[in-house]
């Protein structure tokens, strides 16, 4: 293994992930949708599922240790926390619950807070002085509407070429789940616009799918772990 690759703390990303399926999920399940609020959440929705994809083609610090400056990074340092984001307030909106939106926002926004700071440290730790001069030429969490014209890095920053493999299938992007989750929202959405089923059939099978898209989810997370430990 790499020493000076990135790593994230063993317990903060899949409790994030946990918490932002199972906030997903259950803006699904109890949803009050409308037409409005699917194309107005849905919109949202869409454009944090291009930008987590479209950042993960790009990145490459977590798996390599190589420092990303292309792509979206140019235009926002923490492109697919802002995507994350954007995917879970979306889904929220679809649904119309602003109740389950604050909630999801009290357990979520310190753990992106602290994945923010963290990064910036190892930023700090390749670049050092230049860790502040980049932070300087591109916001933080809000994109900016030009690209930065970022200063020569030197050792550790790489404007890399966008990757189709490292966007749709490697960690940390895999946007085809982003996209796919983005999807089967809008069409659970339409079934219960359209009236399909009976609410408590709808609620039965979405209940359903939500609990079993959550055990997916740990049981990827830990294939996941056994298998970094055995690059080690």
């Amino acid at each position: 293994m790499n020493p000076s690759r990135w790593q994230i703390p063993k317990n903060l990303r899949p409790i994030m992930e946990l918490l932002e399926v199972a906030t997903c999920c259950t803006a699904v399940v109890f949803t009050d949708a409308t037409s409005s609020s699917i194309i107005l959440g849905g919109v949202i929705a869409i454009a944090g599922a291009l930008l987590f994809t479209w950042a993960g083609g790009y990145q490459r610090m977590e798996r390599e240790g190589v420092l990303t400056l292309g792509g979206p990074y140019r235009f926002v340092r923490h492109p697919w926390i802002l995507a994350r984001f954007l995917m879970v307030f979306g889904i929220i909106l679809m649904a119309r619950l602003p109740v389950l939106f604050l909630i999801a926002m009290v357990g979520l926004t310190p753990l992106y807070r602290r994945l923010t700071k963290m990064e910036y440290q190892y930023l700090y730790t390749q670049l050092g002085p230049l860790a502040a001069e980049y932070r300087a030429f591109v916001s933080g969490f809000m994109p900016q509407f030009s690209p930065a014209k970022l200063p020569s890095y030197g050792r550790g920053g790489v404007e890399d070429h966008f990757s189709w493999r490292r966007a749709l299938w490697k960690r940390p992007g895999r946007g085809w789940l982003a996209i796919l989750g983005v999807g089967v929202t809008f069409i659970v959405m339409a079934v219960w616009l359209e009236q399909w089923a009976p609410v408590w059939v709808f609620r039965l099978v979405t209940s359903v799918v939500a609990v079993a898209a959550i055990y997916w989810l740990i049981k990827d997370r830990a294939q996941y772990k056994r298998r970094m430990l055995v690059e080690v």
